[in-house]
């Protein structure tokens, strides 16, 4: 059967099977149009007066290949530091005038200097970080890299016999451990890690100091 008599080949009848038409051999399009990316667009190929139809909407002309870039953009100077580059409000903070505490970090900024900074936890000193001082704000947030953290950390460990643990580790055990009925003891282990680039809020900062590096 022909495409002029089967209504599936027929592209303008409501009973056109595409996949048929592309099995077909013979079987091409009555108009010959571009491919067309979505259904929409194939609303302009519609009668004006059918509800559906939209008018074509004209592409944009595409630019020639022999524009210069510098007719298209405009013309920036090269990147000569990245780290300038990519952190001017950094570096504009970091030229105010500060006074206290924020002079500090302002040297310790400027000399690129390792700086310490005790933060806290909840409740008590959690440790310190040894890095350098990357950026700061007036609220004493910062980020550091190449940091050296040392801190502590709680963990359960199985307590001790209940002779010794009364007599030899009484006053050691309520300072810095409690006891559980379980018989499990909480206790602060120290430890260490290194970071490559660490954000530290101003709320959690107790202390802050150059580092006077190994001892």
């Amino acid at each position: 059967m022909s495409s002029a008599t089967d209504p599936a080949l027929d592209f303008f009848s409501t009973s056109f099977d595409p996949l048929k038409a592309l099995t077909t051999p013979g079987a091409t399009p009555p108009l010959s149009v571009p491919p067309l990316n979505n259904i929409n667009e194939f609303r302009s190929l519609l009668p004006p007066n059918d509800p559906y139809y939209r008018p074509a909407v004209k592409k944009a002309v595409p630019v020639p290949a022999e524009l210069k870039q510098s007719d298209v953009a405009p013309s920036r100077p090269p990147v000569l530091n990245k780290f300038s580059s990519e952190y001017k409000t950094v570096v504009a903070l970091g030229k105010k005038e500060y006074e206290g505490p924020m002079a500090l970090l302002k040297r310790l900024f400027e000399q690129k200097r390792k700086i310490r900074v005790a933060v806290r936890r909840f409740k008590g000193l959690r440790g310190h970080c040894i890095g350098y001082l990357r950026a700061f704000d007036k609220h004493m947030n910062m980020v550091l890299l190449d940091v050296d953290e040392e801190y502590t950390r709680f963990e359960w460990h199985p307590s001790r016999s209940s002779s010794s643990s009364s007599s030899s580790s009484s006053s050691s055990s309520s300072s810095s451990s409690s006891f559980t009925p379980s018989g499990m003891v909480r206790v602060e282990v120290p430890k260490k890690r290194h970071i490559n680039q660490v954000f530290i809020r101003g709320d959690n900062v107790v202390t802050i100091c150059e580092d006077p590096g190994p001892r």
